[in-house]
């Protein structure tokens, strides 16, 4: 594993205000342009992609456009993807993601392994947002903790 690099300042700020134009679109439902918002961005990273935090947030974007449309098998590989990246195996979000996928694609092993692992790094406050059946899930795998979930 290798430490993020930074883009270079005027790049960077470019490619900030894609990825947020992007959110914006994806909040409004509008995954079509927000995917195209998301492959001109990438587009301006520089190889080794991999080596830039900019790069996991396009490809957490692209798995969120999917995610939204429950459309797990093409959002998976992209919250994968992003394991790969500096320090995706310790983003929370991305190994809900990781979970949350899998349990759709009732791979329920994998499921159980990634949701644990989002649990350990945030606790239980990071399902508050999302469907409660991933939580329901998580707590039938694991003992509840000292003094209850």
């Amino acid at each position: 594993m290798f430490d993020p690099q930074d883009l270079p300042e005027a790049l960077k700020i470019r490619v900030d205000e894609q990825i947020d134009q992007a959110i914006a679109l994806e909040e409004a439902r509008e995954f079509e342009a927000a995917t195209r918002i998301y492959e001109e961005a990438l587009l301006l990273i520089p190889e080794p992609k991999y080596a830039y935090w900019e790069t996991m947030r396009i490809y957490v974007g692209f798995g969120e456009i999917h995610f939204a449309q429950q459309q797990f098998e093409k959002a998976s590989p992209f919250y994968w993807e992003c394991m790969k990246m500096p320090e995706g195996f310790l983003n929370s979000f991305v190994l809900l993601r990781v979970g949350e996928t899998a349990f759709e694609l009732q791979d329920n092993l994998t499921a159980a392994e990634y949701l644990t692992r989002a649990m350990m790094l945030d606790g239980s406050e990071i399902f508050e947002e999302e469907d409660p059946k991933y939580f329901a899930f998580l707590k039938t795998v694991l003992r509840a903790p000292e003094g209850g979930w």
